[in-house]
């Protein structure tokens, strides 16, 4: 889950969804845009990084 504008016309209270959905997770919130953004530019700007998925979930494969 990423915190964006997106989830506001999607669910009555975005803030309160994302709280909950957040506290399932490992780290205990959802992440950030611009979180999600670092982890782009990391693979990006990383030669030696290939083929992989890079998981961007709190923890969530985990849980």
């Amino acid at each position: 889950m990423i915190r964006t504008e997106l989830w506001d016309g999607s669910v009555p209270d975005p803030e309160a969804f994302l709280r909950g959905a957040g506290s399932e997770l490992l780290t205990r919130r959802v992440g950030t845009a611009e979180e999600a953004a670092a982890a782009c530019l990391f693979v990006l700007a990383n030669a030696y990084v290939t083929g992989t998925t890079l998981a961007v979930d709190g923890g969530a494969a985990l849980v």
